[in-house]
C-alpha cells in the first residue's frame, strides 16, 4: 500500500498533467513560475540527509489551498477514480438572470442548472481560465446598464471562486434583493459601483452599507448571443 507521500506526490504528477507544467501550478497559486519546491519535490531531489525531497503535510496544505482543491486531496488516492474526459469541460447555466440596471436585479431565490454546455480545454483555456477549470458558472445578463461590455441577453461566466474585489474588474452580486452586475473600484474611503453605461451614474457605499453587498464573483467572459430573423 502506497505512504502517504507517495499518494501525495502521484497527485502533484496528476496536477502537472492537467496544469501542463509545474510553472503553470505555480502560476496558478499566485507564485513566481520558476518557484522551485514543487519542481523539487516532482524531481524527487535529494536533500542533505540523503534522502529524496517529499511533500510534507504543510506544502501540501498549501497547494490545496492555492488550487481551490477539498482539504486533503493531497493525501486521497484518485487512481481508481474514473478519468474524466479531459478535452471538454462542463460548464452550468443557471436560471439566473444578473440585472444590469441602477435599481439591482430580479430576485432569484431557487437557483437551479437549467443547462448543462460542454467547451473544449483548448477553448476553455483561452476565452474562460488558463489556470483552473472549475467554479465558473453562466448566468443571464439583463438591462442596459453594462453596454457596451455586457448586452442584454449576453451569458455571462462567473467565476465564483474569485470574489477578492482588490483586484477591481467587473463583477456579479447579490445588491438590492436581486442579482446584478458591476464594474467593482475599491477607494480609500469605500466601494464604487459602476455602470459602463454613461447615462447611468456610478454609486458608492462605505462602512456598513457594505454588508448589504454579497459578491458572487469576478464575471470572466461574456458570450454575445444573437438571433438573425430569415432574410437578413
Amino acid at each position: 500500500m502506497a505512504d502517504v507521500y507517495e499518494i501525495r506526490h502521484a497527485n502533484l504528477l496528476r496536477l502537472v498533467d492537467e496544469y501542463g507544467s509545474v510553472a503553470e501550478i505555480n502560476e496558478a497559486m499566485g507564485r513566481k513560475r520558476n518557484d522551485a519546491a514543487l519542481f523539487i519535490v516532482k524531481n524527487k531531489a535529494i536533500g542533505a540527509r540523503g534522502k529524496p525531497r517529499q511533500i510534507g503535510t504543510s506544502l501540501a496544505r498549501t497547494i490545496e489551498k492555492g488550487l481551490h482543491l477539498q482539504e486533503g486531496w493531497m493525501d486521497t488516492n484518485h487512481s481508481m477514480e474514473p478519468e474524466e474526459d479531459k478535452d471538454l469541460i462542463t460548464l452550468d447555466k443557471l436560471n439566473v438572470e444578473a440585472g444590469c440596471d441602477p435599481s439591482g436585479g430580479p430576485a432569484c431565490t431557487d437557483v437551479a442548472v437549467v443547462e448543462r454546455i460542454q467547451v473544449s480545454l483548448e477553448w476553455f483555456k483561452q476565452n474562460i481560465s488558463r489556470y483552473r477549470t472549475d467554479g465558473h458558472e453562466l448566468v443571464t445578463a439583463r438591462g442596459d446598464s453594462m453596454e457596451p461590455t455586457i448586452n442584454s441577453g449576453d451569458i455571462v461566466v462567473v467565476d465564483v471562486k474569485d470574489t477578492d474585489v482588490t483586484q477591481e474588474g467587473i463583477f456579479c452580486l447579490n445588491y438590492g434583493g436581486g442579482v446584478t452586475i458591476k464594474r467593482i473600484q475599491v477607494l480609500p474611503f469605500g466601494v464604487e459601483f459602476i455602470s459602463d453605461n454613461k447615462l447611468y451614474n456610478p454609486f458608492v457605499l462605505k462602512g456598513q452599507e457594505l454588508d448589504a453587498i454579497k459578491i458572487i464573483g469576478r464575471v470572466v467572459t461574456a458570450l454575445c448571443v444573437k438571433r438573425f430573423p430569415r432574410g437578413i
